[in-house]
């Protein structure tokens, strides 16, 4: 345990999991041995408690969290951690991890404090003071699963915390962890490292990224009305979840095809994701057609926007490229706003990269086609998936795979 010297400003902290918990516990507790039963034990029945959690029901994102987390999902993490490492190395939690939950999704922070739970670290995790129905149900749930005798030793290993923007505290907190996640803008990222660490402690960062989405123009004039409709529903529900702002939300469709046939298959493509985009539209605000009204006139003015595309409704708002690029980060409002784009060849898309692409959803371009592009040219993308999971969380996030960082490694060779 921390002398009082390091010891963070605890009656500053609010703790909101578990309920009425003593922040020092964290500091008490032993590291557990990754994936040991007790670890995903507690974790499945987190994700049963969500599944029939009647108010859960209602956001398919806490679902889809609880769907991740099933006993046979852990099964499979397990084994993968387990496959990545020789017989020479014992894996080991690192301590206790610092988590610094982003804005932008509601459930985030659960995943990441999940694959520290199951590498057998003690977390503390910032959530933010703003209130929303999704996190007070996580909180809810999460608070009744430790009030069980049989989880009760996970009391010391899950803190969920509050507290307001304080250099200090988060400086105090940083000085006794062994691991620090931070999730948010480049801003947050830069603000949060820029706060020493332990000489041994690291910083696994997840700051700003964009993404997009690949088309093969004559594979959508092929396809028929029931393929199209479920392609169009896939990518609203990439894009439309938290608003579009997810950092795997896509931002830009580049269309690889001729000019003609390009012009054809995004006419028939956005319209489609039109009318499977309506069933969102209670949730984008008005003021978001100003929003995207003037990102579109902004564009033009600068010269790279050749047309607007008249879609009549606050749903769907699409702006023509001049040439393919990344949008501005001004430029992505979110809410329904798109930017399309043409090109000739596949090859002709690595210029649109930069270092921030994350998330590539693809649709029409064979595997064989992108495992050669990413070879030959480095492709920077961290994943290309296909329409439809561009918001499914994975071990491996940002190029980055989360088991690894999150454990350690004793070398073993006698």
């Amino acid at each position: 345990m921390p002398d009082s010297k390091t010891m963070p400003p605890l009656d500053q902290i609010s703790v909101v999991v578990p309920k009425d918990g003593d922040l020092q516990e964290v500091f008490k507790a032993a590291d557990i041995r990754p994936f040991s039963k007790e670890l995903t034990d507690f974790v499945a029945a987190l994700s049963r408690a969500l599944m029939k959690d009647t108010e859960a029901r209602a956001y398919p994102e806490i679902i889809s969290l609880a769907h991740w987390m099933r006993p046979r999902a852990l099964l499979d993490l397990s084994e993968r951690f387990v496959a990545s490492r020789s017989e020479t190395s014992i894996p080991l939690a690192r301590g206790v991890a610092l988590h610094f939950a982003p804005g932008n999704v509601d459930t985030i922070f659960l995943y990441s404090a999940l694959l520290a739970v199951l590498t057998g670290n003690r977390n503390i995790v910032r959530i933010s003071s703003r209130q929303s129905p999704q996190i007070e149900l996580l909180v809810r749930v999460l608070n009744t699963l430790l009030e069980n005798p049989a989880f009760s030793a996970m009391r010391s290993r899950l803190f969920i915390v509050r507290y307001g923007h304080d250099a200090e505290i988060t400086a105090a907190l940083s000085d006794v962890c062994d691991l620090r996640v931070i999730w948010g803008g480049d801003e947050t990222v830069a603000s949060i490292r820029a706060i020493p660490l332990p000489a041994r402690s690291r910083d696994v960062s997840f700051p700003n990224r964009w993404s997009l989405a690949v088309l093969q123009a004559q594979a959508v004039l092929d396809q028929d009305e029931t393929k199209m409709d479920i392609l169009a529903k896939n990518f609203a529900n990439d894009a439309y979840w938290f608003g579009q702002m997810a950092c795997s939300s896509p931002r830009l469709a580049v269309w690889v095809g001729d000019k003609s046939t390009v012009s054809k298959a995004s006419d028939r493509f956005w319209n489609a994701v039109r009318r499977q985009a309506k069933q969102f539209g209670d949730e984008i605000a008005p003021v978001s057609f100003v929003n995207k009204l003037v990102a579109q006139n902004i564009a033009a003015i600068e010269g790279s926007i050749k047309s607007i595309r008249p879609l009549g409704d606050n749903v769907v708002s699409v702006g023509e490229l001049t040439y393919p690029s990344r949008p501005d980060d001004d430029l992505c409002v979110g809410e329904g706003l798109f930017w399309d784009a043409q090109i000739e060849n596949l090859e002709d898309l690595a210029p649109v990269l930069d270092n921030q692409s994350q998330t590539l959803i693809s649709h029409g371009i064979p595997h064989q086609h992108w495992v050669d592009l990413i070879q030959e040219q480095s492709l920077r993308i961290d994943r290309i998936v296909p329409f439809g999971v561009a918001l499914q969380f994975g071990h491996v996030w940002d190029g980055i795979d989360l088991l690894v960082e999150f454990s350690r490694i004793v070398s073993l060779e006698v």
